[in-house]
């Protein structure tokens, strides 16, 4: 888990009560560089209740990382076709059975994140947004 919110300390001792030593479950502070995070990620879990299009999710997805999130905002578009797990937002049981889910299946866990990185690759690259945008700029020239 990564950052410092209002709820870190009750988390931790939560943590520590259902067993979930620092070799299974870690508490990093905040991060400049997420590089090394999802590297060494297993999954991603987003359990917001509104976004828009979250950087984060995208960032953990070229990484290969598989993710669990809520069904708001832009994510269910961005996790849709099977790229990801959705649950609906404050969905506590919903949540937890995706995670159990990719905790339990190391091949889902491969196939998400494979989709995931191949989709960010053609949707959300540099490349992509370039090649994007040079055809809405022609479109728009040839009008």
């Amino acid at each position: 888990m990564v950052g410092i919110g209002p709820m870190r300390r009750s988390l931790e001792t939560l943590a520590s009560e259902l067993g979930l030593q620092s070799d299974r479950m870690e508490f990093l502070n905040e991060r400049d560089e997420m590089d090394l995070v999802y590297r060494e990620a297993d999954l991603m879990v987003m359990t917001s209740e509104w976004e828009g299009t979250p950087n984060a999710l995208l960032e953990a997805m070229a990484h290969g990382v598989p993710v669990v999130a809520t069904c708001v905002g832009g994510i269910p578009e961005i996790l849709g076709c099977g790229r990801g797990l959705l649950t609906e937002p404050r969905d506590e049981r919903g949540i937890a059975a995706a995670v159990i889910q990719l905790i339990e299946s190391s091949d889902l866990r491969q196939d998400l994140g494979r989709r995931g990185r191949d989709y960010v690759t053609r949707v959300h690259s540099l490349d992509a947004l370039q090649s994007q945008l040079l055809e809405t700029y022609q479109k728009v020239l040839c009008q």
